[in-house]
């Protein structure tokens, strides 16, 4: 039997906000992020990458990617082991949760 990654702690608009592009908060604009990401423990992912970001080239990207320590996963377990596999990891940046958090 196999159970699927679940998040224990997804970063609340307060604690994304360090991470926000300056331009993005400059030209007031959301964007979001798909990362795919390793969880091997309970904790922070592991081997991230970006697989996409919109806008394209707004920075959202490798600020996801910059706020995968704050993220906190539980991995996936496969007949009571912890099964290493790749996840899908979507990272929403709304523009309207910024101003809110400011």
């Amino acid at each position: 039997m196999m159970r699927g990654a679940t998040w224990l702690h997804y970063p609340t608009p307060w604690e994304t906000q360090e991470y926000w592009p300056a331009a993005a908060i400059q030209a007031k604009i959301s964007g979001r992020a798909v990362l795919s990401c390793t969880v091997r423990r309970p904790g922070p992912p592991k081997s991230c990458r970006l697989l996409s970001e919109t806008p394209a080239g707004a920075g959202f990207g490798p600020a996801a990617l910059r706020m995968t320590p704050i993220f906190r996963i539980s991995p996936v377990m496969r007949d009571k082991k912890v099964a290493d596999i790749d996840i899908l990891v979507p990272v929403i940046f709304n523009y309207k949760d910024l101003k809110k958090t400011r």
